[in-house]
């Protein structure tokens, strides 16, 4: 997080201290609760609604959609002006795998990340000179720069471009893998993809939500965070699986296999959209449980309302309607509708 940034860390890369908890209050009151369904939520879907329309019946539902209302969302929220859209998918996809995945400390991954970061920040470090010659317009680097007014000690312009790097970071790239494997189950699916039109016809945003996003539970964005112990630790204790896993170890915690496992979950191969909520770990688990949650439902819920109102959303033919790939990130995959 800090060498992306420029040298300032960000919470995800943080453990709980004084330092951790102030910049948390920051982001909160930067990006408060209710905005979401204040304004992600309903530019989400117009801005969707648009996309759909402009394609007249086809269109590349990752490139074309799924990333680029997020994108759009960086311009139009946070409070960027991102030229080359394409260009700022692909580098912020760099700097994510860098961080989330990338457990060998690939030096190949690391040079991409660094080179993508050096063309992020100029972006930001342009948007925090903006607010400041304009601070009219209500957006999220406007938000910071008035905090920075009153508290400038505290929030200089490398702790704002910090969050914001962390904020993007955490959302473009975030979102396009689990959009783009959420649309891929539906595609293949049909009685999923019956469900969740069921869900947008009769105007359930919250169970259209539970659609989305018990989808993303067969197929989330990893099989489980990347961690390094930092301390010898005892698990199973009692049990024949009774293990001391040794500090320093390289660790893969698989979320991806709790959300599957009969012992806890419900059924837990059967697709349920009203299932608990307890029954998932998509977002994380306690410090740093995904601190952009409830903006990503409200995006991907309503982006994806706008597609599935259409009539027979269904996969283009041959290779149109097979997804391609950046890395691990889903990038093209074409989808006709009536």
């Amino acid at each position: 997080m800090k060498s992306t940034a420029g040298g300032i860390n960000f919470v995800l890369g943080m453990a709980d201290s004084d330092a951790y908890q102030a910049l948390h209050e920051e982001i909160v009151h930067a990006f408060p609760y209710k905005d979401n369904q204040e304004i992600i939520a309903p530019f989400s879907y117009q801005e969707a609604q648009r996309l759909v329309t402009q394609g007249g019946g086809k269109i590349n539902g990752v490139r074309g959609l799924l990333t680029l209302v997020p994108i759009r969302i960086c311009e139009e929220y946070y409070g960027l002006q991102i030229d080359d859209k394409p260009g700022f998918a692909r580098w912020t996809i760099a700097m994510s795998c860098y961080m989330f995945g990338n457990p060998t400390n690939d030096p190949e991954l690391e040079k991409v990340a660094m080179a993508g970061a050096a063309l992020v920040r100029p972006i930001v470090d342009d948007a925090i000179a903006r607010a400041k010659s304009d601070p009219s317009k209500d957006t999220v680097i406007a938000r910071l720069v008035e905090r920075q007014s009153k508290k400038p000690e505290s929030m200089p312009d490398d702790v704002i471009r910090a969050i914001m790097l962390g904020m993007i970071t955490g959302f473009v790239p975030t979102n396009t893998m689990a959009s783009g494997h959420m649309l891929e189950l539906l595609l293949s699916k049909p009685d999923w993809m019956r469900q969740a039109k069921q869900a947008v016809q009769a105007g359930d945003d919250d169970l259209l939500q539970g659609c989305m996003f018990e989808a993303m539970r067969f197929w989330p964005i990893n099989p489980g965070p990347f961690r390094v112990a930092g301390e010898d630790f005892l698990i199973a204790a009692g049990t024949p699986r009774e293990t001391i896993i040794k500090k320093g170890t390289n660790l893969m915690v698989s979320t991806q296999s709790a959300m599957h496992d009969p012992r806890r979950v419900d059924n837990p191969d059967v697709f349920y959209p009203r299932r608990e909520q307890t029954n998932s770990m998509l977002m994380g688990f306690g410090l740093h449980w995904c601190i952009g949650a409830p903006l990503a439902y409200a995006q991907i819920t309503q982006t994806f309302k706008a597609l599935l109102e259409r009539d027979n959303v269904r996969r283009a033919p041959g290779k149109d309607g097979k997804m391609t790939t950046f890395g691990p990130f889903p990038e093209d995959l074409w989808v006709l509708y009536d």
